[in-house]
């Protein structure tokens, strides 16, 4: 009797962990949009949050704008925001404070300092720690109407 209520508590754990990370997942990786950050000036520091409707890529392949040099002839819609929260736009993730973030981040760091090799490399070559909490400096979002490569 024991081992059958232990194992109807770890199933309903395991329902409950699934739903969060369902959630969290379709929250953070936004399936009907995605922003791009574009940097066009450094001093001062200014970013273009370009959001791009996945519907409007016709090859299918959203990720084909994560690196390169752009031109976009868009619409700007939001006004000049400083030290805008990388997860603002996430309904579960935007109330974590970005110095907890940063915080979290750090420790994570410290913690892969003790750890020794994976083999013949440190751990550090397989994870990569640089998560930013927010967009440094001014930044403004922008609709495009038309992305140039």
């Amino acid at each position: 009797m024991h081992a059958e209520k232990m194992k109807l508590d770890a199933e309903m754990k395991e329902d409950l962990a699934r739903a969060i990370t369902t959630a969290v997942k379709a929250d953070t990786r936004q399936d009907t949009t995605r922003e791009y950050y574009g940097r066009v000036a450094t001093d001062p520091a200014l970013t273009l949050i370009t959001l791009c409707d996945l519907a409007h890529f016709i090859i299918d392949d959203p990720d084909r704008l994560l690196d390169g040099t752009f031109t976009v002839l868009g619409k700007v819609i939001a006004p000049v925001e400083m030290d805008v929260p990388t997860f603002s736009r996430n309904k579960i993730l935007r109330n974590l404070a970005p110095g907890a973030l940063d915080g979290g981040i750090q420790k994570l760091a410290e913690l892969m300092e003790e750890v020794p090799q994976v083999g013949e490399k440190p751990l550090s070559e397989y994870i990569d720690l640089k998560m930013a909490s927010r967009v440094e400096g001014a930044s403004m979002r922008v609709m495009p109407l038309a992305i140039y490569s």
